[in-house]
């Protein structure tokens, strides 16, 4: 397989007070086309600084992020903008659909930002929302889906533009263990059927199995672990961390 995403030697800090607090430190890693890659760690450890950068979101202070052969860190803001619109996918932990639209007419909202032809546009959305097993609930809002069907929703929508890359950043805090799996299980499958590369930032030992690779956040660098397919235990799990902000709140310092 070839590689869909190349990190070389990549840094961020921020500043706090008169100082600057590092981040990411000599971040150097490869993802390939069609693989899961998770990215785990403590609170404050990097990773949406990290899946921020990946998505054209947050520029970095020195590396290099190579996507799809392109150089993506040497972007213009609008290069930026116009890499994430149509080869990049994203999956929010609070979902980020729109309580006013229909489930369908949540997948289709990529597809008419981008002029889709009507009809086609359609055609996608109840395509994706029959994959992911809501065909039933495409007319449903959202106020009336459970937290899972909306993550479900989410990742539909995520994939209705036909993007190369998937980011999940913390896609299932928010819920319990069993959704939690069906979600990323889908997910994964999603994206192994259609040829996408997901990265995906989680606190959530529950779902680690779902993962072909799992990378560790620690003093700004990187430890890599195996990955695997296994369902979860009956026990309960600990969540290892407490709630905190997302690329879509606008964090700056963060995860």
């Amino acid at each position: 397989m070839d590689d869909v995403i190349t990190v070389t030697n990549l840094c961020k800090s921020y500043a706090v007070g008169v100082t600057r607090s590092m981040v990411l430190r000599d971040v150097s890693f490869s993802v390939k086309r069609g693989e899961c890659l998770f990215l785990v760690g403590h609170s404050g450890s990097g990773k949406t600084t990290l899946l921020s950068i990946l998505g054209c979101v947050l520029s970095a202070d020195s590396g290099a992020v190579e996507m799809l052969g392109e150089r993506v860190t040497e972007f213009s803001p609008a290069e930026q903008a116009s890499f994430r619109r149509h080869r990049i996918g994203f999956v929010f932990q609070r979902y980020h659909l729109f309580e006013a639209l229909n489930a369908l007419e949540n997948v289709k909202v990529p597809l008419d930002l981008l002029g889709a032809e009507p009809a086609k546009a359609r055609r996608r959305a109840l395509e994706l929302l029959a994959r992911v097993d809501l065909a039933d609930k495409a007319r449903r809002r959202v106020t009336q889906l459970s937290m899972g069907q909306r993550q479900r929703v989410a990742i539909a929508r995520a994939l209705a533009a036909d993007p190369d890359i998937v980011l999940a950043d913390e896609p299932t805090a928010s819920l319990d263990k069993t959704a939690g799996w069906n979600a990323l299980e889908t997910l994964k499958t999603l994206c192994r059927e259609e040829g996408k590369t997901a990265i995906v930032v989680t606190h959530d030992d529950r779902i680690l199995p779902l993962a072909d690779r799992v990378l560790t956040l620690a003093d700004g660098g990187l430890m890599e672990e195996p990955g695997g397919d296994e369902p979860p235990s009956s026990a309960p799990v600990k969540l290892k961390s407490p709630r905190r902000k997302s690329i879509a709140e606008g964090e700056a310092g963060e995860s």
